[in-house]
């Protein structure tokens, strides 16, 4: 089920998503049925016609008794939980929120600094890991998209990110 009112276009400035996914995977032959069950909302507020504020707030948890590593959350990427290494923690349940600041400087350049806080553990009651990040954005419209170069930092780690569009 979601409710979608952003802007249609493709680094959204304006409106609000909210996406609730219940997602079933069937018994394979090295794994039992795995239930996956996610929120994602993200809200997008325009200041001026240059400055936009973009939020994200997500939480996802597997509520199978029976692990498979295939359909654990995962910490960190060059969407969410940015600076640290990949897919550096996993569990059952992830939690994490982010916050940018989108200021267009020129019309080919865009700066964003962010910030990401979150959680991972077993489920929102048994958290073993709080995380946290921030970083800068430098995004460069082409055409109907953007060329997207990143550097994140977490904990003692840091990390280059290229990538196409906003993360969210």
């Amino acid at each position: 089920a979601q409710v979608d009112k952003r802007n249609k276009e493709i680094n959204t400035a304006t409106g609000y998503l909210n996406k609730i996914e219940l997602t079933f995977f069937p018994n394979t032959n090295d794994s039992h049925e795995q239930i996956l069950i996610s929120n994602d909302i993200r809200y997008f507020h325009p200041l001026t016609d240059s400055d936009n504020l973009a939020f994200r707030f997500y939480v996802a948890q597997n509520i199978t008794d029976e692990e498979h590593i295939m359909f654990l959350q995962k910490a960190g990427s060059f969407t969410y939980m940015r600076g640290y290494k990949t897919n550096i923690f996993l569990n059952k349940f992830i939690g994490f929120g982010q916050f940018e600041w989108r200021k267009k400087i020129k019309s080919w350049y865009t700066l964003c600094p962010f910030i990401e806080f979150g959680t991972i553990g077993a489920s929102i009651n048994n958290q073993t890991r709080g995380l946290f990040s921030y970083g800068i954005g430098n995004y460069f419209p082409i055409g109907d998209a953007s060329i997207r170069l990143e550097l994140g930092f977490a904990e003692s780690n840091s990390a280059f990110y290229f990538g196409f569009n906003h993360v969210f």
